[in-house]
């Protein structure tokens, strides 16, 4: 079933194999577009709002959030981002794409940009590479993870379903047409990285979309205004949300392997195989769901 609001389509599916078969990359929905790129969730109820946009995030707690002016939240971020890598520094651990000149130029309480009406420019390149790092680390950015391969956007959403144990309702694959990101230049952007910057993107063939705010000094936002989706038109189609019931979440982990797909391939190192320990458990689960 096809249902519709103002900013994307959805397409409901009630067993495992008419979703598995929908996703399939040789499906001529997505074999028409360049460039596909797809998310999972545990739940279809949750929006694609990027994490520091979210409730409960530092910047809510330290600075509130409701009707926060664009540049105060840009100033916000830049503290996060130092926070950040004040952390590293006491752990003694190298971050990509940090250094001296990096955290005067754009980090520090008197960087260029406190005195830079140009917001817009915010994030820099150069900072976009530690938004990626921080994001891996589940430090609150404005980044979105996606990845180019539908059935690695299934696995995750399946896995948080039986991490969970949270059966009751619908999960969801999102796909985005990004052959057209230049029509929506104003609301995001992609951000990717070489395989060799981060082996996490490289084994999920990960990718981030960079959500935009209204940049303009003293422009005050509601949340929200911040939900990813909020910026396409339904009538395109270049943002569908695919659902299935959560029941099927074994199911579907076992497709996904049936398909290469599993822990030990996407995450690197011994966190791969505890994940995949995990994933087994969860499916072979006895008198469980």
């Amino acid at each position: 079933m096809v249902e519709m609001n103002d900013n994307y389509k959805t397409k409901e599916f009630e067993n495992a194999k008419e979703f598995w078969d929908f996703i399939d990359p040789r499906n001529d929905i997505f074999r028409k577009q360049s460039n596909p790129i797809f998310r999972g969730q545990r739940c279809e109820e949750w929006g694609l709002i990027p994490s520091i946009f979210r409730g409960n995030t530092p910047i809510e707690k330290l600075w509130g959030f409701k009707n926060v002016a664009s540049d105060g939240f840009i100033f916000a971020e830049q503290s996060v981002v130092r926070t950040f890598l004040e952390q590293c520094d006491i752990q003694g651990l190298k971050v990509e794409g940090d250094s001296k000149a990096f955290r005067k130029k754009y980090i520090s309480p008197g960087s260029e940009m406190k005195n830079n009406s140009d917001f817009k420019k915010w994030p820099f390149e150069e900072v976009k590479q530690i938004l990626a790092t921080m994001q891996h680390y589940g430090i609150p950015t404005r980044l979105l993870d996606w990845s180019k391969r539908s059935f690695v956007a299934a696995y995750f959403a399946a896995s948080e379903v039986l991490e969970k144990k949270d059966f009751d309702g619908n999960m969801a694959v999102w796909t985005l047409n990004t052959e057209i990101k230049g029509l929506y230049s104003e609301h995001y952007e992609l951000v990717e990285f070489p395989g060799s910057v981060n082996n996490y993107l490289s084994s999920q063939s990960g990718i981030f979309t960079l959500q935009k705010i209204p940049t303009s000094r003293g422009h005050s936002y509601e949340k929200e205004e911040m939900f990813f989706e909020k910026g396409f038109k339904t009538e395109r189609g270049d943002l569908i949300k695919i659902t299935v019931p959560k029941r099927f979440a074994k199911e579907i982990m076992k497709l996904c392997w049936d398909f290469g797909v599993s822990a030990s391939v996407l995450f690197p190192g011994v966190e791969g195989v505890r994940k995949g320990f995990n994933d087994h458990i969860s499916v072979y689960e006895k008198g469980k769901n």
